[in-house]
């Protein structure tokens, strides 16, 4: 381990004026332009040097950081599947449960609702079987008070400590176009639609800035290559 380190304050040494002869370059002549183009090759160099030095013991890592994450998942994952399967069980189950208990509830209040349509409907027609307009007046105000009784059952979905079952609302695009349109009418757009920039670089190098498309400025940017030799 010392070794690494005092090789790694070896490469740290070397590389560091390389660097600092990057940062203190000023081109003014054709010169400068030269001393800069070696600079270039200098850090290629350089930089092979870390990575023989890094790179062996980096793939080497990384070949048993994956290793590991292999045969973690061959225990894992099944896990993870099984824990699904009872979460789609218990959802499946709760809701056809609710499914029931809301019908239910729904049979039971329209029979309420009946029960207190006729009630009302046999108080309006004493109202008017009396020829007595006390009664007339006591019947309709007793018809009026005629309230179906609201039946509410129980949820039968057992409470669990530490599980719990919520709804969430979610999206789905149906028409990808008529989104974009409503969206666009949004102030704040751009927190729904994000425009690919890498597609449309290739859309610019592929027609090469000819093709115009409104709010996109087309431009050739330089790239430099440089090798070590």
């Amino acid at each position: 381990m010392e070794t690494e380190l005092v090789k790694v304050d070896e490469l740290r040494a070397e590389v560091a004026p390389v660097v600092q002869r990057a940062r203190d370059m000023v081109i003014v002549t054709p010169e400068d332009y030269t001393l800069a183009a070696q600079g270039l090759k200098d850090i290629k160099a350089a930089l092979k040097k870390v990575d023989a030095f890094f790179d062996p013991g980096i793939e080497s890592a990384c070949k048993t950081w994956k290793l590991a994450l292999a045969q973690k998942a061959t225990l894992a994952d099944p896990l993870q599947q099984a824990e699904e399967i009872f979460k789609e069980k218990q959802k499946a189950w709760a809701k056809e449960t609710e499914r029931v208990r809301l019908a239910e509830e729904a049979r039971l209040n329209a029979l309420e609702q009946e029960r207190a349509r006729k009630k009302q409907a046999a108080l309006l027609k004493k109202a008017e079987s009396v020829k007595s307009p006390e009664l007339q007046e006591s019947y309709r105000e007793q018809a009026t008070n005629v309230q179906a009784n609201s039946v509410t059952l129980a949820n039968l979905i057992p409470d669990i400590k530490g599980q719990s079952i919520r709804k969430t609302w979610k999206a789905e695009i149906v028409d990808g176009k008529a989104a974009v349109t409503a969206l666009l009418q949004f102030p704040d757009w751009s927190a729904y639609i994000t425009i690919n920039h890498g597609q449309l670089d290739k859309f610019a190098a592929r027609t090469k800035g000819a093709v115009a498309v409104a709010g996109v400025e087309m431009y050739a940017d330089s790239v430099m290559s440089s090798t070590a030799k």
